[in-house]
């Protein structure tokens, strides 16, 4: 492979080989990583948004993909294919695509949206059963965020072993992911959810990262369980969120906030897992009725645009009445994380059964007090009751007036 301009990480750029000519619209290592650059003369920036025209002239075997639709394709008199696609929604120009290669085209239509797929001849099997539950994310999506923001869903299959890239209606996925398994269809679901989170509603700087990448993560999961189940999701989640305590300080140097982050890490553990973390976290503390309200919100008022952690704070404030200033505080602005426990419980008895619990507040990586509300679950082994308390101190009592005699006392049962 010889590419005409890549970063310093080796991941972005323009590459060419034998048979494919394809862009990668960020560099892990430029700076800045939008990567427009490299192939038209831009403003290269998260915030500069723009329509696109792209005229591209191939062999007369090749195919160009682009983002958008194809409005024509022409014969030129030199025997070479003019392919013209129209991108009508505006984008950034690291979400700007072309992919040439001698491409066959795997056209299906799900929920009205044409999906176009472009592979080789023989990859037509391992296409079909790799996107083999693509209709199913297709309409979770749709039912959490509202309409899809573009005029198709496509994936152009390269020559490229580390990942893939969510240009707008066109995304760039290395071939050898699409295997005609299931292994690695978070991948693709991943950066389908970029059509929302990231491409339609972008962050305004590296900086808010997060608002893109952990909630292109939180997606891998939010599709995991809406094809495989509640169980499925929870193993994703909790994964997730072991790795997120055990190394992202590590990965990434320090405890970071989700805002902020230094540019070398824009691309970093904090971002993806902790942002996928803090995203299911912020889902249960809304609750899914509201958490799509707040999301759906979210999308109408930034569509096309960009956005800032303060921005979706904001949105999501006024879209579910519920004041999301010390969510934010407490898990966007500050580094670190919190941890609860219950420390000890007092039996009263008597009439009604009184339990006086108390818990604790630890922190890692702040001095910050956080204020959550958290499930407590009181068993006997046969029979659970919950209740929601609100831990706001470095240690606090509850009052619990209850029938029946309970031995286990746990918090966060569900894994909220």
């Amino acid at each position: 492979m010889v590419s005409l301009l890549t970063d310093a990480s080796g991941w972005g750029g323009f590459y060419f080989t034998t048979n494919h000519v394809f862009n990668l619209g960020v560099g892990f290592a430029a700076d800045p990583h939008v990567y427009g650059r490299v192939w038209f003369p831009c403003i290269d920036t998260f915030d500069d948004k723009a329509l696109y025209d792209f005229f591209i002239a191939t062999d007369s075997t090749k195919k160009a993909f682009c983002n958008g639709m194809l409005l024509d394709s022409l014969l030129l008199p030199n025997g070479k294919r003019q392919w013209h696609w129209k991108m009508n929604h505006p984008i950034p120009t690291y979400l700007a695509c072309m992919a040439v290669s001698g491409y066959k085209t795997y056209k299906q239509t799900i929920a009205g949206i044409p999906v176009e797929i472009a592979g080789q001849i023989a990859d037509s099997n391992r296409i079909k059963n790799t996107f083999t539950h693509l209709p199913d994310v297709v309409n979770a999506y749709v039912d959490a965020y509202g309409p899809y923001p573009f005029d198709k869903i496509g994936y152009s299959l390269v020559p490229f072993n580390s990942g893939a890239m969510e240009h707008a209606t066109q995304i760039t996925i290395g071939s050898a992911f699409i295997d005609g398994t299931t292994t690695y269809e978070t991948l693709w679901a991943h950066e389908l959810a970029h059509m929302y989170w990231g491409d339609m509603a972008t962050c305004k700087t590296a900086e808010d990262m997060w608002l893109n990448e952990g909630w292109a993560s939180f997606n891998e999961a939010y599709m995991t369980e809406k094809v495989y189940g509640l169980q499925a999701y929870k193993d994703h989640v909790s994964a997730t969120h072991k790795y997120v305590l055990q190394f992202s300080h590590i990965d990434d140097g320090s405890y970071l906030t989700m805002n902020n982050i230094p540019h070398a890490y824009t691309y970093g553990t904090t971002v993806y897992r902790k942002g996928a973390d803090l995203a299911h976290t912020l889902r249960h503390y809304l609750g899914d009725s509201l958490f799509k309200i707040g999301a759906k919100y979210y999308f109408n008022n930034r569509a096309y645009g960009n956005a800032s952690s303060a921005d979706f704070r904001d949105d999501l404030t006024t879209a579910t009445g519920v004041d999301m200033t010390r969510f934010f505080n407490d898990w966007v602005f500050t580094p670190g994380f919190p941890h609860f426990s219950i420390d000890s419980v007092v039996f009263v008895p008597g009439g009604l059964d009184h339990y006086f619990v108390y818990t604790r507040q630890r922190s890692k990586g702040n001095n910050h007090i956080y204020n959550m509300p958290v499930d407590i679950t009181l068993s006997n082994g046969v029979d659970d009751t919950t209740y929601t308390i609100v831990i706001d101190s470095a240690t606090n009592s509850f009052h619990i007036a209850t029938l029946g005699v309970f031995d286990h006392f746990m918090l966060d049962l569900n894994e909220k």
